[in-house]
């Protein structure tokens, strides 16, 4: 994944020179690539059946999601000049992050190396970005965007030695979980011409596909299959 970042990268810069790159102004609407971390908080995809004031940080913080990769594509449409500063309309086109857990424990006594890996992704992501400019070349962004977040889950988890003395074997219907949902997004930037770096931060929540028939199966409340998706990420980014 890194690896394929950086490639991606070195064909942007390398392909084209930098003068083509720059802005005519800093509050000039564009295209931008934006790649950096993805950074999960402690609870996400925790149920929201879970209130937040019971919600404590875990001592064993390896069964946390690590830092993982981010990748978002997108535009800027100025539609007002504030004397030297400007209004847009960020909208991107294409938000996906991944990340993993890994650590061992045990399953049914066993020890195991528990793998799981979260996938999430969001398209036209849309709201207003307010540019400060310093200067023509400088300027900072502030920015809220909303959305549709989609979130998958996947369970890599070997189950075999918990099972080699048994007839039965782990239900593979488990390993996967879909969502859908609503993601907000707040965060800043500084840019320096076509150059930026970032941070946001993302809060919202996703519905399990299944949330309706399962809270009916088991007689449980639906909010313990609606997941939280607070997260935080940092970038850096082009702007076209």
């Amino acid at each position: 994944m890194k690896r394929t970042f950086i490639t991606l990268l070195i064909i942007l810069i390398g392909g084209t020179s930098f003068s083509s790159f720059a802005q005519k102004s800093i509050t000039d609407s564009g295209f931008y690539l934006n790649v950096g971390g993805f950074a999960p908080n402690y609870k996400y995809l925790v149920p929201l059946a879970f209130e937040n004031d019971i919600l404590e940080k875990p001592e064993n913080t390896e069964t946390l999601y690590k830092l993982g990769a981010n990748i978002e594509i997108g535009n800027l449409f100025k539609v007002a000049d504030i004397g030297s500063n400007a209004i847009h309309v960020k909208v991107s086109w294409l938000d996906a992050n991944i990340a993993k857990s890994s650590y061992e424990g045990k399953y049914l006594f066993t020890p195991v190396n528990f793998k799981y890996y979260a996938i999430q992704g969001s398209a036209f992501k849309l709201g207003p970005n307010f540019t400060y400019a310093l200067n023509d070349k400088m300027g900072i962004d502030v920015f809220y965007q909303i959305a549709p977040v989609f979130s998958f889950w996947y369970d890599d988890t070997d189950y075999g030695p918990a099972f080699e003395d048994s007839e039965m074997s782990y239900d593979d219907n488990l390993r996967e979980k879909y969502a859908l949902g609503v993601l907000h997004t707040t965060g800043l930037a500084f840019r320096y011409d076509f150059l930026s770096a970032g941070i946001n931060w993302n809060f919202g929540s996703a519905k399990d596909f299944d949330a309706d028939d399962n809270a009916t199966t088991f007689n449980t409340d639906v909010d313990y299959y609606r997941y939280r998706m607070g997260s935080f990420r940092f970038y850096i980014g082009f702007k076209f």
